[in-house]
């Protein structure tokens, strides 16, 4: 009999009993649970304290290299003597065991030698992120009473105004270096605080977490989930607020290893990171999940070279995982997790195979001397594969909260399991529940908490900074994945009566008083927010945020050049918004720095250049960024020609299959120019690749090509020097549809066969058209306007019907000559603008193009042709005059937008479509 078995019948027998006064488990199932996979006790030092054991290590390695920041370096013995001066100076100061001192520094050698000095002096430090808001800051100051702070000169006008006494580690090191180099005596113990660390918390406010020196040493000597040594290279990537920094810093230096500060821009840049990797021979890191995918789509051989790589903070993508794996992954791959208050990792999964159907990795097992336990609203052990709330028991519990002896009573309680010895276990909030073979699955969030990049984020907190501007009635925020897997913040906001918010606005006001990756990315705004029947926020019931422009108070301004449209287009996709304006700041729409990864990375591969992501942080908006590339596009745009044996063919991109797609723009095909199409091509996929044709030779030499015929049968030679045989693939755009048409004419009467020819928004040539070129060449601007706009005001008066067209008539031909410049303006068509450094020539050249275009007459052409139109023009304006040359079936296809503005705006809906015209053709080899 089962043991589920005899609790129904015990539960019949007495059926007024409780069923939680019943046992869920058996007693064997209970052993289990609760000893056999919280087994983890090792031996380490768990009555010393953090820099007693660093002082240790000194004294078998002093000469060995401790630290390194680029080129300087500090061995273990001078990192030792520098602290203890500081620690020194901070007891002169009046620092002493049980006192906390504020750092705020930048990531160098200074911050490791003041956080140990502090340590050495008998205080517990408290971490400041100096890109934190003055006002965050201000209050940690206030909470923890700081009396000394320690930073360097260049941060202090960072700083907000507290009572604290400075020390500048640049500055005051004349001083301090007068202090002795001997380690001072402090009498401290495990039990003494280490550190307290800030998170974000649903009061409002952030709270203190305050971790033990024991903590720490449990976390990185002796245990199991890592094994570090002498000869391991420790990379510091984490900002010391974000507690991953304890096991990097510490980790490293209490067992002999080398650190390696990486800097901040080679972080946020996968490919310096690979070079410092490489470099300083690195063989541990630790990432969050969110860079962690990053690296692996970027640098997965880099981190192939790894002893230990580590990654956590919150959920991850089980391909990404079996990718790196399968492709070559470090030593040891391990999955890491852990709440800050019980300092950093309770939790490890090695990862070795990550079977294809899976959908999470586990969090594994407890990691030494840590244990975990999945239990029940009655605080009771669930069976295996019953989820229940995470408890956390072990070395590695914090004290508890700073000033919050309510928060601490309820988030660590003391739990006796069936009479055995109380333990004091950390009620986590997350959801879990055991696997078979012991591992732990993690299944989410009780409450609201979220993890963004790896930061614990309350929304609580967001929401009652927002509920405090001006203006707001009341808020909501939730976090939500986007389309490309990304999980971001969405604030849902209600706007007092008569008042107007806008996105940029709070969104400036949070920047003042939040960190930045607690910015939601989105603002919604809501006449009020849902609610569930019984009153309160129904938050499954929050619309998706629409994908539109966030206000600009300076007002849109569109790309002017080609670079700039491939700019605004990639920023537009990555930042999940409609359009933006060449003026708008990138982190001011939302961006944060891994975004700033993707976006670098797309402008890299679709411009065809090496750019760093610092280049982003320096020129945060579309026309800052675009003026910067000059150099570095006419750079590789020399190159491309030097190893080109081309003169009219380009590629646009490279693909899989060997079929080639001949694309004709809609310019003269400067290089720049083609930009805008190459970023087409790259949403019609990997399997094509696209050549393109530009009316100019490679070396720029200007081509005085008599007739649309010559020019066709110019192109045509390089073409079937590269394809010598059909069938052959064409797209256009706009004019350069006419050459393309040309093109297929004479394939055909040559017997090859041409498997598509697809053009894109393409008017066909008329003798009408040929004269009104030829007038408004030889007109006035002002004679030109008044022609243009009369030619406006009779196709619309051929459209209306008789009653209509006399009231219109008689409405719009008294403007006519007054508003005939700005009605001119507004039914014309953009001339494309070539950002090229002969631009005068490019002209020239675009002029004669346009009028050999312009005199060109069709012949027929027996084949089908698919003309993709935008929705906003009316379909007969552009294919009227092509039935009669073309024999074979026409096949409408409409794009959205406007002939000015539908590749740019909607270009990965344009590609969506040119890449179902071409997987509808039936020849097209693999």
């Amino acid at each position: 009999m089962s043991h589920f078995q005899s609790l129904f019948e015990a539960a019949v027998a007495n059926p007024d009993q409780k069923l939680t006064q019943l046992p869920l488990l058996s007693e064997a199932e209970n052993h289990q649970l609760l000893v056999e996979w919280n087994n983890t006790t090792t031996d380490y030092p768990k009555e010393s304290s953090i820099h007693r054991l660093f002082e240790a290590q000194v004294d078998r390695t002093p000469d060995t290299v401790a630290v390194i920041l680029e080129r300087r370096r500090l061995t273990y013995e001078e990192l030792n003597q520098r602290a203890n001066q500081v620690a020194q100076y901070l007891k002169e100061a009046g620092v002493g065991r049980g006192k906390l001192v504020g750092i705020c520094v930048d990531r160098s050698l200074e911050m490791i030698v003041g956080l140990l000095g502090i340590l050495k002096a008998g205080a517990a430090y408290v971490p400041l992120d100096p890109d934190y808001p003055k006002e965050r800051l201000a209050f940690m100051l206030e909470d923890t009473q700081l009396t000394v702070l320690i930073t360097q000169e260049a941060l202090l006008d960072q700083l907000p105004k507290q009572k604290a006494k400075i020390v500048c580690l640049d500055r005051d090191w004349p001083e301090i270096s007068l202090c002795a180099k001997a380690n001072p005596g402090t009498g401290m113990s495990a039990e003494d605080l280490a550190y307290v660390i800030y998170t974000s918390g649903s009061s409002g406010q952030p709270k203190g977490v305050a971790i033990p020196h024991r903590a720490v040493i449990r976390l990185v000597i002796n245990t199991d989930y890592v094994r570090l040594s002498p000869s391991d290279v420790m990379a510091q990537a984490s900002n010391i607020s974000f507690d991953a920094a304890t096991f990097e810093i510490w980790g490293a230096l209490l067992n002999g290893a080398r650190l390696v500060v990486v800097s901040k821009e080679a972080l946020l840049s996968p490919e310096e990171l690979s070079t410092s990797i490489e470099r300083h021979g690195i063989t541990v890191l630790f990432l969050t999940t969110a860079i962690f995918n990053q690296m692996v789509e970027r640098i997965p051989a880099e981190l192939g070279k790894l002893r230990h790589l580590l990654f956590g903070g919150e959920a991850v993508n089980p391909q990404l995982v079996r990718e790196l794996l399968e492709t070559g992954g470090p030593e040891r791959l391990v999955h890491v997790y852990g709440p800050t208050e019980t300092t950093t990792f309770a939790s490890w999964y090695l990862g070795e195979k990550v079977a294809r159907e899976a959908t999470t990795v586990p969090i594994g097992r407890p990691i030494a001397n840590t244990q975990l336990y999945i239990l029940d609203c009655h605080v009771k052990p669930v069976p295996v594969g019953v989820a229940g709330e995470l408890y956390i028991g072990g070395d590695g519990l914090a004290r508890g909260y700073l000033n919050h002896p309510e928060l601490t009573a309820e988030k660590f309680i003391t739990h006796s399991f069936d009479g055995e010895v109380a333990e004091r276990l950390y009620k986590t909030g997350d959801l879990a529940r055991y696997l078979a073979d012991g591992n732990v699955e993690f299944l989410g969030r009780i409450d609201n908490q979220v993890k963004i990049r790896g930061y614990r984020i309350e929304p609580g907190e967001i929401e009652s900074t927002l509920n405090q501007c001006t203006g707001v009635r009341e808020s909501a925020v939730i976090a939500r994945v986007n389309d490309v897997g990304e999980k971001c913040l969405v604030a849902y906001v209600v706007a007092n009566a008569n008042t107007k918010l806008n996105s940029q606005h709070l969104r400036l006001y949070l920047k003042e008083k939040l960190p930045e990756y607690m910015i939601p990315t989105a603002f919604v705004f809501l006449a009020s927010l849902p609610l569930t029947p019984n009153g309160k926020l129904d938050r499954r019931a929050l619309p998706e945020p629409v994908l539109d422009r966030r206000e600009d108070p300076t007002g849109y301004v569109a790309p002017r050049t080609a670079v700039e449209q491939v700019l605004a287009g990639i920023w537009a996709e990555v930042l999940r918004v409609e359009r933006v304006s060449i003026h708008d700041n990138f982190f001011d729409l939302g961006g944060h720095s891994l975004m700033g990864i993707r976006l670098i990375d797309h402008v890299c591969k679709e411009l065809q250049i090496e750019l760093p992501v610092r280049r982003l942080f320096e020129c945060p908006t579309v026309a800052r960024l675009a003026g910067s590339l000059d150099a570095d596009l006419s750079r590789a745009t020399t190159d491309r020609r030097a190893n080109s044996p081309w003169r009219y063919l380009i590629e646009l991109k490279p693909g899989q299959g060997k079929q080639p797609i001949f694309f004709l723009p809609g310019g003269v095909g400067g290089d720049h120019e083609f930009l805008v199409y190459a970023r087409l091509t790259h949403f019609v996929g990997d399997k094509y690749t696209f050549y393109g044709l530009r009316a100019r030779s490679a070396d720029g030499t200007e081509l005085a090509h008599p007739s649309v015929e010559e020019m066709a049968t110019d192109y045509l030679s390089e073409m079937r020097e590269l394809q010598p045989e059909g069938p052959y693939f064409i797209v256009a755009e706009c004019i350069g549809g006419i050459v393309a048409y040309e093109i297929a004419r004479q394939l055909q009467s040559q017997g090859q066969r041409v498997g598509l020819l697809a053009l894109m928004d393409t008017g066909c040539p008329s003798t009408a058209g040929y004269l009104r070129y030829r007038l408004r060449r030889i007109l006035t601007p002002w004679q030109e306007s008044y022609y243009v706009g009369l030619r406006h005001h009779l196709k619309e008066l051929k459209r209306l019907n008789w009653g209509a067209r006399l009231p219109y008539f008689l409405s719009k031909s008294k403007a006519l000559f007054r508003n005939s410049p700005q009605i001119a303006a507004n039914a014309r068509l953009p001339v494309p603008v070539i950002d090229d450094k002969d631009s005068r020539r490019l002209r020239r050249v675009q002029e004669g193009y346009i009028d050999t275009l312009s005199r060109y007459r069709p012949r027929p052409y027996d084949g089908d042709v698919i003309m993709l139109v935008n929705e906003k023009s009316h379909p007969d304006d552009l294919i009227r005059g092509w039935p009669k040359y073309i024999k074979g079936k026409i096949d409408l296809k409409k794009i959205p937008g406007d002939h000015a503005a539908y590749i740019r705006r909607y270009v990965r809906m344009v590609g969506a479509a040119l890449k179902e015209c071409l997987d509808g053709v039936d020849c097209l080899p693999s």
